[in-house]
């Protein structure tokens, strides 16, 4: 289970392989993030936009998609990416 006992106060402890990793990347993947989210914007107004008046695109779900590909590439991709992981 991940919850013991404490040998020396009998105090439950989470075991360490139970842990999350922290949900920041820290100022240095900013830059990337930004571009991430940019290009998945200017992807998503030049395929699925249709018409001359559409409706404006929101650029929140785009930081979200940046900030998850950028949180999740060192993962995958460790030789690719210049930042230290989460």
């Amino acid at each position: 289970s991940p919850m013991t006992t404490s040998l020396t106060s009998g105090a439950p402890r989470r075991d360490t392989c139970t842990r999350v990793p922290p949900l920041t990347l820290g100022w240095q993947a900013l830059p990337m993030v930004l571009l991430v989210a940019s290009v998945s914007g200017l992807f998503f107004a030049a395929t699925l936009r249709r018409g001359p008046r559409a409706a404006p695109i929101a650029f929140g779900p785009m930081l979200a998609l940046g900030f998850l590909l950028c949180w999740i590439a060192p993962t995958f991709f460790p030789a690719l990416w210049p930042f230290p992981g989460p």
